[in-house]
């Protein structure tokens, strides 16, 4: 039959053991930490020794091991030293166990407290500066200012302490768009949409590695400084046209082709790739995924463009390993930018989530390939091919089956 004290102590014991353990390997400080200890239950043990007569002619050894001195012949301190001891002084070895248990059970109190403070503590996502606190470091944001979801982005950074660019046409909306703007740093980058227009777009690429690598005199007095171009972000018109092929007109095919696959392919191949490694800038993709996920009928344009900039990240991120490139796939987003139909039903997420992951992937130096942000995005990219083909068919024709 298993003596209860004994089995009290063996489980004391273990769970001492086992709490020191996450202790000393939180806290960095394992030796430091478990010499202390020992060394206080050693102090006790012989302190309970003189004071109950026990003690034999054990000394502590030179290393600081203790002994368990029982009729003169030596134990080493160990858990076969323990049992022995505790089988011949069961008050005694109650008390040392109830100590220990104390003794880890108050470090684990205070592991447990600062790890819960610590992550209390809010995350400050702030552009760094300069010591003068002027703006060093800029975002391009290849997108159209008549894109909601650009535009709140580039404010999000801008008032994070960015310097935004942000391409433009020179169309009227864009005109009218940076001709009110009042905040300083958000600024416009003149590019062409044209397909045949690569000389005018590899001369303006080459004009904005100038000016970033020109020096920069922020304010009157301060010291001149260079820009750092720390993150380019793709975010297409969100906006995609939606119905059978015959009903989208030709020239919509057209402006869509251009604007969302063409111009982002157009800068890359005629030197922003060369500017994002010159810098060791993170490129962001950012893709809306609802739609792709399961190639929704009646969503062409959109099924297309998805896809097509999902692959482009990919395939960029192969043949230049050197960058950090990163496909944001967008699930269901709180942005008024879409048709009613943009979300199929499903409630999307707040902006502040996409913004604090676009944040944290600018400074990051190893970003994952891939990341999901809104609802719906994990689930519909991985299960997404699952869903029947009749089932999506007869949904969407509720729609557009009749039109």
């Amino acid at each position: 039959m298993v003596d209860p004290v004994e089995k009290t102590f063996d489980s004391v014991y273990y769970l001492g053991q086992r709490a020191q353990y996450a202790f000393n390997s939180a806290v960095g400080t394992a030796s430091e930490a478990s010499s202390a200890v020992s060394d206080k239950v050693v102090s006790v043990c012989d302190g309970l020794y003189k004071i109950t007569g026990l003690g034999g002619e054990g000394q502590a050894s030179e290393q600081g091991h203790g002994i368990i001195g029982a009729g003169g012949s030596g134990k080493i301190w160990g858990i076969d030293g323990i049992k022995t001891f505790q089988r011949k002084n069961k008050l005694v070895s109650t008390l040392i166990g109830a100590s220990t248990l104390g003794i880890a059970g108050y470090f684990l109190q205070q592991l447990v407290r600062s790890q819960l403070l610590e992550s209390s503590k809010p995350k400050r996502r702030r552009a760094q500066r300069l010591e003068n606190g002027a703006r060093k470091d800029v975002v391009l944001i290849v997108g159209s200012v008549t894109e909601p979801l650009t535009r709140y982005v580039a404010n999000d950074l801008e008032n994070r302490g960015f310097i935004v660019y942000i391409t433009s046409t020179n169309s009227k909306a864009d005109l009218k768009f940076f001709n009110n703007e009042s905040v300083q740093d958000v600024k416009s980058l003149i590019v062409s949409n044209e397909p045949n227009n690569d000389e005018f777009n590899a001369d303006q690429l080459r004009k904005f590695d100038y000016l970033l690598s020109s020096d920069h005199i922020p304010f009157q007095g301060a010291s001149p400084n260079k820009l750092n171009l720390v993150g380019i972000i793709v975010i297409p018109d969100l906006f995609f046209p939606s119905g059978k092929f015959h009903m989208i007109a030709s020239s919509t095919w057209s402006n869509s082709m251009n604007n969302k696959i063409m111009l982002p392919l157009n800068l890359l191949t005629n030197g922003l790739i060369g500017v994002a490694e010159k810098f060791d800038s993170n490129i962001i993709f950012i893709t809306p995924t609802l739609s792709s996920s399961v190639q929704l009928t009646y969503h062409s344009i959109e099924n297309i463009t998805s896809q097509f900039l999902q692959n482009l990240s990919f395939n960029l991120s192969q043949d230049y390993p050197n960058l950090n490139v990163t496909n944001i796939k967008l699930g269901s987003i709180s942005v008024n930018c879409n048709n009613s139909k943009k979300n199929y039903g499903i409630k999307g997420i707040g902006l502040k989530s996409l913004h604090y992951k676009i944040f944290d992937l600018i400074y990051n130096d190893d970003n994952n390939s891939i990341e999901y942000i809104g609802t719906g995005s994990r689930f519909l990219n991985n299960f997404g091919g699952l869903i029947p083909r009749w089932l999506i068919r007869n949904y969407f024709d509720n729609y557009f089956g009749t039109q």
